[in-house]
C-alpha cells in the first residue's frame, strides 16, 4: 500500500514540472520577471511558490524515507529559479523513485522520530510532523 500511495505523491511531483513550464510561458508572454511568479502568495498568509515546491518535495522525500526506514536526505531550501526549482523535484523523484516496494514491507510497524515529531509508530505519523 505505502508504495502505492509515494507513488502517486511522485507523479504528483513530475506535476510541479509542468506548472513551472506555465509559469515561464505566462511571464514571458506578459514580459514579466519570472521570479515575481516564484516569490508570489496567492494570499497574504500564503507561503510563496518557492517555498510551496520545496515543501512539497521535502514531504515526499521524507515519506519514502521513513516508509522505508531510511533518513531522509537533505536539501537545503536555497533553489531561486526555475532550473533550480526543477533541480529539486527532480532529485526527489530519483530519490523516491531508488526506493523498491520491498523496502516499504514492515513499515506500519517501524518507528521513527523527526524533527518536531514524538517517536511514534508510522502508522500513527502524520506528514504535517516536521
Amino acid at each position: 500500500m505505502y508504495y502505492e500511495v509515494v507513488s502517486q505523491c511522485t507523479q504528483s511531483l513530475k506535476l510541479i514540472e509542468s506548472w513551472l513550464d506555465k509559469a515561464v510561458k505566462f511571464a514571458d508572454e506578459r514580459k514579466l520577471d519570472v521570479d515575481v511568479l516564484l516569490n508570489g502568495r496567492l494570499a497574504p498568509n500564503m507561503k510563496p511558490l518557492i517555498y510551496q515546491v520545496q515543501s512539497a518535495c521535502d514531504y515526499v522525500k521524507a515519506a519514502a524515507a521513513w516508509l522505508s526506514g531510511q533518513t531522509p536526505p537533505k536539501h537545503e531550501d536555497n533553489e531561486k529559479t526555475v532550473e533550480e526549482l526543477r533541480a529539486r523535484v527532480r532529485k526527489t523523484v530519483a530519490f523516491v523513485e531508488s526506493v523498491s516496494e520491498a523496502q516499504y514491507e514492515g513499515a506500519e510497524g517501524r518507528k521513527s522520530s523527526s524533527p518536531g515529531c514524538l517517536e511514534r509508530s508510522l502508522a500513527e505519523k502524520t506528514i504535517s510532523c516536521r
